[in-house]
C-alpha cells in the first residue's frame, strides 16, 4: 500500500521533508492552499527527488465557491449555470484546463472534478459519469482518479 500526503496550508517543507526521508512518495497539491507559482515550485522540488510523484486535486466540489485562492486559478470557470455547465463545452473546457495544469506540474494522473453530493441518487450518479466520460474522452492514456465528495446527509 503506497501513502499520498494530501496537502494542506503550511505543509510545503513537510512534505519535502518526508518525501526524502521515505525514499519517496506522492503528494497531492492544493490549488486552495497554494498560488500557481507555489503549484509549480513544490511540483517541481518534489518530482526532482527521487521517487517523488505529484498529484493535482482541482478541489472542484461546490462550483459557486468563492475562496479566494482557489478560484483565482485559470481553470476555476468565470461564470457558472448549474444546469448547463456540465451538460456543455464548458465541463470540456475544464477538462482541458485541468489537464494542462496536470501535464505542466507533471503528475502521473488525473484527479477529476467532483461536485459535492447532498444525496447519492440517479443525477448525481450520472454526473459523476459525465465527468469520467469527458475525461475518457481527452485523456485516452492517462490513469484517472474520479473525486467522490459526499456531505455528511449522504454519508
Amino acid at each position: 500500500m503506497e501513502l499520498h500526503l494530501q496537502f494542506g496550508y503550511g505543509m510545503m517543507e513537510h512534505c519535502d521533508y518526508l518525501v526524502r526521508d521515505w525514499g519517496g512518495g506522492t503528494v497531492i497539491l492544493s490549488p486552495r492552499d497554494l498560488t500557481n507559482d507555489q503549484l509549480h515550485r513544490l511540483a517541481t522540488r518534489i518530482t526532482s527527488l527521487p521517487n517523488g510523484r505529484v498529484l493535482l486535486d482541482p478541489q472542484f466540489y461546490i462550483p459557486r465557491a468563492d475562496h479566494p485562492r482557489l478560484t483565482k486559478h485559470n481553470y476555476w470557470p468565470k461564470t457558472f449555470q448549474t444546469g448547463r455547465f456540465f451538460a456543455g463545452p464548458q465541463l470540456s473546457e475544464l477538462i482541458q484546463n485541468l489537464l494542462r495544469l496536470n501535464n505542466s506540474l507533471n503528475t502521473r494522473m488525473f484527479i477529476l472534478p467532483g461536485i459535492l453530493a447532498a444525496r447519492i441518487d440517479d443525477d448525481w450518479l450520472d454526473l459523476q459519469r459525465t465527468i469520467l466520460e469527458e475525461a475518457h474522452a481527452q485523456t485516452p492514456n492517462m490513469e484517472v482518479y474520479q473525486t467522490i465528495a459526499l456531505s455528511e446527509e449522504a454519508i
